[in-house]
């Protein structure tokens, strides 16, 4: 099988190491298990059998030159590994070389996860490698917190931030009292246009912490619209309530009837979290070939 690492697929002005050398271990790590893996550079489009892009692009994404040759990538090759996001950034950081590595799509309703079947051995080896916890449930707190997305960013799937904060400022208030505190995106550098509106809705805070986990240290949940804050609440214990859960990594284990926002559900969290750790990889296992023998048992 050919499984081509698309460096075109990479924004011109990267200034993250980590992005190539995902790309470069990957090809490494096809061929140490015994596939063909190529590394290619520029931006003419080489057929694959299984393409890896860094990244991903939407059916009205912008048009930069970068996102156009991985939307030729995603349209043309039979499958494309998607690297994305890591979900336990809240723990390890944004650069410690761990990605979530799917076939095709980013969404848990397109995206091919490779966890069907999966037990406890991928979580086991985040456990052993990271120090991740599952924390228990937590049953006290004192704010709900709001963490946004960023503002045009995919997910929020053509809604704007503030508009979706304040129908769900309203959605809380006809159930609760409870003090709100709103957590905007780090990563969006024009959340000030928005944030100070947010902040005059009536009982309303902005949060100042730097880290997502003081942030969660007195919540009484969390409310996301589908992204990845989530995943970093249900593990720490704080029950999420989710706007759009069927495209939230934690929906099976989220909170969707906000009448019980004041009793919310305390879902059993285990085999959701073995598929979770199933996608995640960090470049080692990508250089030995670990991640790909998992990965090619799910496309022919």
């Amino acid at each position: 099988m050919k499984v081509i690492s698309y460096l075109g697929g990479i924004p011109a002005k990267n200034k993250n190491e980590n992005k190539p050398r995902m790309l470069l271990s990957f090809a490494q790590g096809v061929n140490a298990a015994g596939d063909e893996g190529i590394v290619h550079h520029g931006m003419s489009y080489v057929p694959a059998d299984v393409g890896v892009i860094q990244g991903f692009v939407h059916d009205h994404g912008k048009t930069a030159p970068h996102l156009q040759f991985r939307k030729k990538c995603i349209d043309t090759n039979p499958h494309n590994v998607i690297i994305d996001s890591n979900m336990f950034s809240y723990h390890t950081g944004s650069n410690c070389g761990m990605c979530r590595y799917s076939y095709d799509g980013v969404f848990p309703t397109t995206g091919n996860y490779c966890d069907n079947g999966v037990g406890p051995e991928h979580w086991q080896r985040l456990q052993k490698n990271y120090d991740i916890t599952l924390e228990p449930w937590r049953k006290t707190g004192n704010y709900i917190l709001i963490c946004t997305q960023r503002n045009g960013g995919w997910s929020m799937k053509g809604e704007d931030v503030l508009s979706w904060t304040k129908k769900i400022v309203m959605r809380i208030r006809h159930n609760t009292n409870r003090p709100i505190v709103v957590r905007a995106h780090p990563g969006d550098g024009k959340s000030y246009r928005y944030t100070n509106d947010i902040a005059k809705l009536p009982g309303v805070t902005l949060s100042t912490n730097e880290s997502f986990i003081d942030d969660l240290k007195h919540a009484w949940c969390t409310v996301v619209k589908n992204s990845s804050p989530s995943v970093g609440s249900v593990m720490q214990g704080v029950p999420v309530f989710v706007d759009d859960p069927i495209d939230c990594q934690a929906g099976p284990v989220a909170n969707t009837v906000w009448e019980n926002i004041e009793n919310p559900t305390y879902h059993d969290r285990e085999e959701w979290l073995w598929k979770i750790c199933a996608s995640h990889w960090d470049i080692p296992e990508l250089l030995d070939g670990t991640c790909w023998s998992h990965m090619r048992q799910f496309v022919q």
